[in-house]
């Protein structure tokens, strides 16, 4: 098996652990890497608000993490939400994928 190469890695590092598409924009693809930025960004940051907006909402009432299967129930039961989650890991494989796809052969 073949070792990675050090471009690779890089652009698969930053698209995986940092934001979708900076890998892309790393390895000079400029356009697709800005879609995936631009579709990642929001859904994420979306997700992210609602989700410790919630959290505080409902642990400020007195539940304990023993009801915690409601409050995830609660925060699933958006569909907007569910919609941010979707957009937001569907666009983190395309971007993982697609970045091993176009550093093939460097």
């Amino acid at each position: 098996m073949g070792t990675i190469s050090e471009f690779r890695l890089r652009v698969l590092v930053l698209n995986a652990f940092a934001i979708p598409g900076l890998g892309h924009i790393y390895a000079k693809q400029y356009l697709s890497g800005t879609v995936m930025a631009v579709a990642f960004t929001p859904a994420s940051l979306y997700f992210i608000v609602e989700f410790f907006l919630k959290a505080w909402l409902f642990f400020k009432t007195g539940a304990d993490l023993a009801t915690a299967d409601r409050f995830l129930i609660s925060l699933l039961a958006d569909p907007l939400t569910r919609y941010s989650i979707i957009v937001a890991g569907l666009t983190w494989l395309v971007s993982v994928l697609d970045g091993y796809r176009i550093t093939r052969g460097k």
